[in-house]
């Protein structure tokens, strides 16, 4: 059963892979290993794959803190079953497009933050990942972050801390075809 459930995740991860440079600015351009590859139209690609009879979303928000830098999110809550929620969310900041991952799961959170200049911010592994889900409100403080993250040596370019919450105000059901 939860090779049905991971299957679909890992197919849409494995088809949105991505070179991503390590830095916040565009002045240092480089390829690294990353932890998740976060595909370049999350918003259309993950609505063609749900199944057409389930409400829109409206209203769901995220708002993600890097180095005292604000995000913005307009979000699509998935409800994937047993208290677990899948975030999606797409913004913008000054210099184009941004998207924002959130999975909630038990034993298997993650937060990926895919900033316009192609940098991936994700939280290092030498620090636990605690996200909480409250009143449909996902949270999380103190958040380690960095970006050019290699998991088979576990190195990153560490960007300072940061936050993040998403509030839930509708959820989609089902899971990706």
């Amino acid at each position: 059963m939860a090779a049905l459930l991971l299957f679909p995740l890992a197919l849409f991860i494995a088809t949105g892979c991505l070179t991503l440079d390590e830095s916040l600015d565009d002045s240092a351009v480089t390829t690294p290993t990353t932890s998740a590859a976060v595909n370049d139209n999350v918003g259309d690609d993950v609505d063609d794959d749900i199944d057409d009879d389930v409400d829109d979303d409206t209203g769901s928000t995220g708002l993600v803190s890097v180095a005292g830098r604000d995000y913005s999110f307009d979000v699509t809550c998935y409800d994937v079953g047993a208290g677990e929620v899948l975030a999606l969310g797409s913004g913008s900041d000054d210099s184009g497009p941004t998207e924002l991952y959130v999975r909630s799961f038990l034993g298997e959170p993650y937060i990926g933050l895919r900033l316009s200049n192609g940098t991936l911010v994700e939280s290092t592994l030498d620090a636990p990942l605690e996200l909480f889900l409250q009143d449909d409100v996902i949270r999380a403080s103190a958040l380690r972050l960095a970006s050019g993250l290699d998991l088979e040596t576990g190195q990153s370019s560490e960007l300072g801390f940061g936050t993040v919450e998403v509030a839930c105000n509708s959820y989609k059901t089902g899971w990706f075809r």
